[in-house]
């Protein structure tokens, strides 16, 4: 509803920030259920914090992953636009 909401104000966003449950692996539909609103700009980064163990893909819909860097127990997934990188 959240989302819904967002692209009803028609605003969009330059940085996304993500901190799902851990090992719960929600992470993509996330990605991709965030790709399917008018919310993000084409230079938007999207940032993923996820336990370092967890395997998310380097591509998920529009996303390509940009950069990841882990401290401690978790990671930082940034994500951009595929056709910016």
């Amino acid at each position: 509803k959240a989302l819904r909401d967002l692209d009803k104000s028609k605003k969009s966003f330059d940085i996304i920030i993500m901190d799902p449950p851990y090992r719960k692996s929600i992470e993509k539909k996330a990605l991709l259920k965030i790709s399917s609103y008018d919310i993000i700009k084409p230079s938007s980064l999207i940032v993923v914090e996820h336990f370092k163990t967890e395997q998310i893909p380097d591509c998920i819909g529009i996303f390509r992953l940009y950069k990841r860097s882990s401290y401690g127990d978790s990671a930082l997934s940034f994500y951009k636009i595929g056709d910016l990188l």
